[in-house]
């Protein structure tokens, strides 16, 4: 979308993908958004709109595995009006593509439609998918994600968190969760966070199933204090709208 603010401009971020031995996990950049004076909503879909009808025809091959996906708050306490998360396989992918998108004509009429419309603060992230229950389509309408940025509680660390994880993990693996689960980890990234969970639902439906069996479940009550003693989270609910997906999903 809009080159990186920063010094250096989800598996996909939502699909699984075989990485060679000497690359990079997937690589997500996220763009937090506000509307500039006078600007909403119809101006966004106008600046995507264009994009997406460019993208594909800047013949680059690593912007052809780019997955893009706009994030519009439900329930969350943010004063962001909505996220933009890209991703690409790897570290080597995303520089290329961006690279092919920032020196092209295209990426700079691109961006100057977006910088019209809103500012961005963007963050660079190492993605890894912890469960996958769901699979992105073009008919993904409706599909809603919820988000858990945590910090490690004093004393414990990364192997704790990943204890609990794999203890959540366990139940959703035992339930079939229709769901898909992502890690993300700062790479570049302006953040308070050690680590930021990407939780997806095919709808609000599958997100409240999901809830009440987690409600209910004795196991999944036993997991989320294994959790809960070694990290504390923020949550928050967003609808999800796909941009772009990459050419060997689609």
């Amino acid at each position: 979308m809009l080159k990186l603010t920063i010094a250096i401009t989800i598996t996909l971020l939502f699909s699984s993908s075989v990485l060679q031995a000497a690359e990079t996990s997937p690589v997500v950049e996220a763009y937090t958004c506000n509307y500039l004076e006078g600007k909403n909503q119809e101006d966004l879909n106008s600046a995507v709109k264009f994009w997406q009808k460019g993208i594909d025809k800047l013949n680059s091959k690593a912007m052809n595995s780019y997955f893009a996906s706009i994030l519009t708050p439900l329930y969350a306490t943010t004063d962001a009006d909505f996220h933009w998360l890209g991703s690409n396989v790897n570290l080597n992918t995303w520089a290329a593509g961006n690279s092919d998108y920032t020196n092209s004509k295209f990426g700079a009429s691109a961006d100057a439609k977006f910088t019209k419309m809103s500012k961005c603060t963007s963050n660079l992230f190492f993605s890894s998918a912890l469960y996958t229950g769901l699979t992105p389509t073009k008919n993904s309408a409706g599909a809603v994600m919820m988000t858990a940025a945590c910090k490690l509680k004093e004393d414990a660390t990364m192997k704790d968190a990943q204890a609990g994880e794999a203890a959540r993990i366990k139940e959703m693996t035992a339930n079939k969760a229709l769901v898909s689960v992502y890690k993300l980890t700062p790479y570049i990234a302006n953040t308070p966070y050690d680590i930021v969970y990407l939780v997806v639902h095919s709808d609000l439906t599958a997100f409240a199933k999901a809830g009440t069996m987690q409600m209910t479940s004795k196991n999944w009550q036993v997991s989320s204090q294994k959790f809960a003693s070694a990290m504390q989270c923020e949550t928050a609910l967003y609808s999800t709208s796909i941009v772009h997906l990459p050419s060997a999903t689609r």
